[in-house]
């Protein structure tokens, strides 16, 4: 519980990684973010097919099927894909000349940190190490999302001051997310659903990610973004045998 709850705040905090953008050059943060994003997607992937999945059917036998837990992804990733191309944009880049600063934008990123929240406590109602593996790869993610999107914020006309605010705010609804599932839908006995249904969302957020066009010097490090998503699969195996 203790470790859901700190995870929790920790992706939170991540808001604050805002504050780089005072200290650093946007091509550093732009670079950064472009590092970022491929290790975190390999650290969701990685998440999902050696833990979440495996660790969910071993768990849940009696009542989660190979089949059912396909449809549960293949839901979680729908959502994440309405969500999504509907009122949220998530941005890997300090400038995004495709989407506008608008609030339903924050809304949509209060929603997909409610679920990060949930996502954790999830994987931690399968196995310890299920939990921390899943809670490492939202918070590399959580930063990489962050930085870009308090660059959005600025770029969309908001003070630095209200861009840290709001970056706060929808943060602040993964630990709602967290106590929620814990305390509420755990208890329902929902977790064999919950974590495949997660599992989908993670497979969209890391496809999704490692899809987006890099820009400026980024398009320079393909090879190494290959290998930051490598990387962060062989990551997760080699803390699993570690931590199962």
């Amino acid at each position: 519980m203790l470790a859901l709850f700190l995870t929790a705040v920790l992706v939170t905090c991540t808001s604050f990684l805002g504050m780089l953008y005072f200290m650093f050059r946007e091509k550093t943060m732009g670079l950064a973010m472009s590092l970022l994003t491929p290790l975190s997607s390999g650290l969701l992937l990685g998440s999902v097919f050696i833990l979440m999945l495996p660790g969910a059917l071993s768990k849940w036998w009696a009542v989660l099927t190979v089949p059912s837990a396909a449809l549960l992804a293949f839901m979680g990733a729908i959502v994440a894909l309405a969500l999504a191309r509907t009122i949220w944009h998530h941005h890997h880049r300090e400038v995004c000349e495709t989407h506008t600063f608008n609030y339903t934008n924050l809304l949509g990123e209060g929603i997909q940190n409610f679920m990060i929240g949930a996502a954790i406590a999830s994987c931690f109602s399968v196995f310890a190490a299920v939990g921390f593996m899943a809670a490492l790869a939202v918070v590399v993610h959580s930063a990489a999302q962050q930085l870009g999107n308090f660059g959005f914020l600025l770029h969309g006309g908001l003070s630095k001051g209200k861009a840290m605010g709001c970056s706060l705010a929808a943060s602040s609804t993964a630990i709602l997310g967290a106590l929620l599932t814990q305390f509420w839908l755990l208890n329902l006995g929902l977790g064999p659903y919950l974590v495949p249904f997660v599992a989908g969302w993670f497979i969209y957020t890391a496809v999704e990610d490692i899809s987006q066009k890099p820009s400026g010097k980024a398009r320079r490090f393909s090879a190494a973004h290959f290998t930051l998503l490598l990387l962060g699969a062989i990551i997760v195996e080699w803390l699993s045998m570690l931590l199962v």
